[in-house]
């Protein structure tokens, strides 16, 4: 009901204040909201590829710095949440877990896959 308010809330917060003065209040896209994250996070990506590109582009960088950091045991604790059931889990395995989950449609599959294991194989 309220989302242009709250988008453009965002949209101001993303920008630079003084900036922000001189756009008449205006804000920036969310498109530059989001290259400017994907900038200061080091992400890969291309400047002139889709919204949904860049945005799985941020979120596998997310996931991947996440996996790097976590213990063996964290690993097989996310396996399982996802229906991985492997007798050796790595890293590896996990990351490309989820780049193929999010590949056949972002991370609302991912939220599928965790309320029905099977869908990961």
């Amino acid at each position: 009901m309220y989302w242009t308010e709250i988008a453009a809330e965002i949209q101001c917060f993303g920008a630079n204040s003084i900036a922000t003065l001189f756009r008449r209040g205006e804000g920036i896209s969310y498109k530059e909201v989001l290259t400017d994250v994907c900038d200061n996070l080091k992400v890969n990506y291309n400047k002139d590829s889709s919204v949904e590109t860049i945005e799985d582009n941020l979120l596998i960088k997310i996931v991947r710095d996440a996996i790097e950091k976590m213990s063996t045991g964290e690993i097989k604790e996310l396996a399982e949440s996802v229906g991985v059931n492997q007798f050796t889990v790595s890293k590896e395995l996990m990351l490309g877990t989820f780049q193929a989950i999010f590949k056949a449609g972002g991370f609302k599959s991912y939220r599928k896959c965790s309320m029905n294991p099977r869908l990961v194989a």
